[in-house]
């Protein structure tokens, strides 16, 4: 079996809890963007964009993620408020992929 089937037939999910150090180095992480970018693009979403968010960066995203459930859920709990800032800080390395969605390319991605 070559290595690209065998790595997507061992491929699977593993929640951001149970995930630890070390996280992929810089030289992974700039092989999964360039694998990424090689991704068919039939609902032409590009361009985009990586983000890395390094430590320093977490608790802003903490702070977004705990806003975004305060305006969806007005009466959220403290401890609904403390997961939603939590997720900032699950896993070892985190990226955002930032984009901007065409509503009107009539594929599954645009909703």
């Amino acid at each position: 079996m070559n290595d690209v089937l065998e790595a997507i037939l061992s491929r699977h999910s593993v929640s951001p809890k149970r995930l630890i150090e070390p996280g992929p180095d810089r030289g992974q992480i700039l092989d999964l963007i360039s694998a990424a970018a090689a991704a068919p693009d039939h609902c032409k979403l590009r361009p985009w964009r990586f983000v890395e968010f390094t430590t320093n960066s977490r608790t802003a995203l903490a702070d977004v993620f705990e806003a975004a459930l305060r305006q969806r859920m007005p009466s959220a709990d403290a401890q609904s408020l403390a997961r939603a800032r939590e997720k900032s800080s699950r896993a070892p390395v985190l990226l955002g992929l930032v984009l901007r969605l065409n509503r009107t390319a009539g594929c599954a991605a645009s909703g």
